[in-house]
């Protein structure tokens, strides 16, 4: 076993880890297979004059990494006659969270000392204030449609806590990861299939 010492950094990174909120991603609404090897691409907004959190910046920074990713994977951006059209919109929420501030030292905060201990007043630990965090729940929506077809191959979305303007940054970043990661072990996973 560990001295209590040498463990104090890994509980420092666990804690540090849990309370960076991560993204989670969903995908939904597959109308169609992959049937293809999708050559090029558009980038295009659900609604007209529509900016990613309503911010240039935040908006560049989601086509320049989704453009950067795909063409990284043998894509190429086309705005006349693209293969594939993806189609993005995104969502930021407003939500509030309750803490309790749990103190299991007998006396309101005081070191443990065990010639104060009392059991029957731990119950008594529960019972302090709580707070009320307000924080943003982002999300990240990409359609990716056959145009010929006109059909969905799939909607993803990445969803996760923002709190700051460097945080939705951040987002955007692991988000398009986690999509197009998504998005690639499906055509895999159908052209697995197929064969």
């Amino acid at each position: 076993m560990l001295p209590f010492k040498n463990t104090l950094p890994l509980m420092f990174l666990l804690l540090f880890g849990a309370s960076c909120s991560s993204v989670e991603v969903f995908t939904e609404k597959m109308e169609m297979p992959p049937v293809k090897e999708y050559q090029s691409f558009v980038l295009i907004p659900e609604f007209r004059n529509f900016q990613a959190y309503g911010s240039e910046f935040h908006d560049a920074l989601l086509r320049d990494e989704l453009t950067r990713k795909l063409e990284a994977n043998g894509m190429e951006l086309n705005r006349e006659n693209p293969e594939m059209v993806i189609r993005y919109h995104t969502q930021l929420e407003p939500k509030e969270k309750e803490s309790y501030n749990y103190n299991p030292f007998w006396g309101g905060g005081a070191m443990y000392n065990p010639m104060f201990y009392d059991p029957f007043f731990m119950n008594r630990a529960w019972d302090g204030p709580t707070q009320t965090r307000q924080y943003g729940w982002g999300q990240i929506i990409l359609d990716f449609i056959d145009p010929q077809a006109n059909k969905m191959i799939m909607r993803a979305t990445a969803v996760g806590e923002v709190n700051s303007e460097k945080g939705k940054t951040k987002k955007i970043k692991k988000s398009v990861d986690k999509i197009l990661d998504k998005f690639y072990n499906h055509v895999r996973d159908y052209r697995t299939m197929s064969r």
